[in-house]
């Protein structure tokens, strides 16, 4: 597990404000799947090799309910780690494979957003 850390591949905007290439993503998802790079209050275990990361979001502890959360108000559909058996209870499964790249930009900055707005209402 990773936690936080600034790393810009994989944020939705690169140091210029531009979205990230589509080279940027794929490396940062596929090797590292390094989601708290740029997402406060979130840790991740990448699954080497995969095309899933498991995140988990600091303070949310039932999965499933965070799940129908994210759907429900970032648009932002994962799978909550209960599913994968009681050891998973609190993660979420991030799947990163997709043949549109700009999509896993756009996840985490629904997620990002979504972060934020939970920290705004603390």
């Amino acid at each position: 597990m990773t936690a936080a850390t600034n790393s810009p591949t994989l944020c939705p905007t690169n140091a210029t404000g531009d979205a990230p290439s589509a080279s940027q993503v794929r490396a940062s998802a596929y090797s590292s799947a390094n989601v708290a790079g740029c997402v406060t209050d979130v840790a991740t275990s990448a699954a080497p090799g995969g095309m899933y990361a498991f995140l988990r979001v600091e303070g949310q502890d039932d999965s499933l309910q965070l799940a129908k959360r994210l759907v429900l108000e970032a648009g932002l559909g994962l799978a909550p780690g209960s599913a994968f058996g009681p050891e998973a209870e609190g993660w979420l499964r991030w799947c990163f494979a997709s043949k549109d790249l700009a999509r896993l930009g756009e996840g985490v900055e629904r997620l990002r957003r979504w972060m934020a707005l939970q920290g705004s209402a603390r």
